[in-house]
């Protein structure tokens, strides 16, 4: 999981994005994905949070997941562009089959978002 930044007002809104991404060998300590579900967006709130995501995020792999998972948010506003990345990394081991609920704070509202979850095989 990765996260590209930039500067406010330097995208157009027609842009195209390109990504190359290398892949080295894959070994037994390679992160795996982790499926997430039932996402909730909380209401707005003030403060420095202004809105939270809670989810559960599940290891569906044949062996268990070490501690830390990683969790990434990435809010689009309204026109679909991203303007924020939101991170948690939970320190809980997940066995095969077993779930966590996982809740993300946003600085800023979050009408839109994509998940992403990993973790590494434990040994």
């Amino acid at each position: 999981i990765g996260s590209v930044r930039f500067r406010a007002g330097t995208i157009e809104l027609d842009a195209t994005f390109t990504w190359k991404v290398r892949v080295g060998d894959v070994t037994r300590r390679t992160p795996v994905p982790l499926a997430t579900s039932n996402p909730q967006l909380s209401a707005p709130m003030t403060g420095a949070v202004a809105q939270t995501l809670t989810l559960d995020v599940s290891n569906q792999q044949p062996q268990a997941v070490a501690a830390p998972v990683s969790v990434r948010v990435l809010c689009r506003n309204e026109a679909g562009l991203p303007v924020q990345l939101a991170a948690r990394d939970v320190r809980e081991r997940l066995g095969p089959a077993t779930s966590v609920s996982v809740t993300v704070r946003f600085r800023s509202l979050c009408p839109d978002y994509v998940v992403a979850a990993q973790g590494t095989p434990a040994r």
